[in-house]
């Protein structure tokens, strides 16, 4: 259970994401980001979604959402 419970914390970040991609919903993106342990220690809320639409930018040219 204890294996099981540190793996879904990470299956629930990747999926969201994945679903962000697919729906082509940002905010499910950000919201991602923003569930993952070690970004949300580093990070604050605004910094994320600063983080997320530079990543985006950066990658515009193959991902448009």
């Amino acid at each position: 259970p204890a294996l099981a419970g540190l793996n879904r914390t990470n299956l629930n970040v990747q999926e969201l994401a994945a679903k962000g991609f697919v729906e082509e919903n940002r905010e499910y993106i950000y919201q991602a980001i923003q569930l993952d342990p070690l970004t949300a220690s580093l990070l604050s809320l605004s910094e994320i979604r600063k983080m997320v639409d530079e990543m985006f930018e950066a990658d515009e040219d193959s991902i448009s959402i």
